[in-house]
């Protein structure tokens, strides 16, 4: 991911290359050397964190890590709680409440919840 994103990168103008920074760290604990306009956390990442340490750790990356003015940019995900509390381990669900795309497209997911862990908020599909 890291490889597509430096070469979409390298084909801005110079300008635009110059404003980039793409690293790789440990999302509980990274430390950037400068402080940005915008932490980004693309694709559910803070929903691969069930643990609230995991979480505020996260969060205080991203605050350390913004400047004065700056913003994070999170994709949270808001879980079908009837999904998640069913005894359904092993089975093929769905669909999911169906929803519209900015373009106009229509969806509608299927999953198998593969592993549950209740106590520690976890069920995977």
């Amino acid at each position: 991911m890291l490889e597509i994103c430096h070469d979409k990168i390298s084909n801005k103008r110079g300008d635009v290359q110059a404003l980039a920074r793409i690293g790789q760290a440990e999302v509980h604990h990274f430390h950037l050397e400068a402080r940005f306009y915008l932490v980004a956390l693309p694709f559910r990442l803070f929903q691969h964190l069930p643990m609230a340490g995991d979480q505020c750790a996260c969060l205080g990356s991203i605050h350390r890590n913004l400047n004065g003015k700056g913003r994070p940019i999170l994709d949270p995900f808001k879980p079908w709680r009837e999904a998640i509390a069913a005894d359904n381990v092993g089975q093929e669900l769905g669909p999911e409440p169906e929803f519209t795309m900015p373009a106009g497209r229509r969806v509608a997911r299927w999953h198998t919840f593969v592993e549950k862990d209740l106590f520690n908020r976890i069920k995977k599909a």
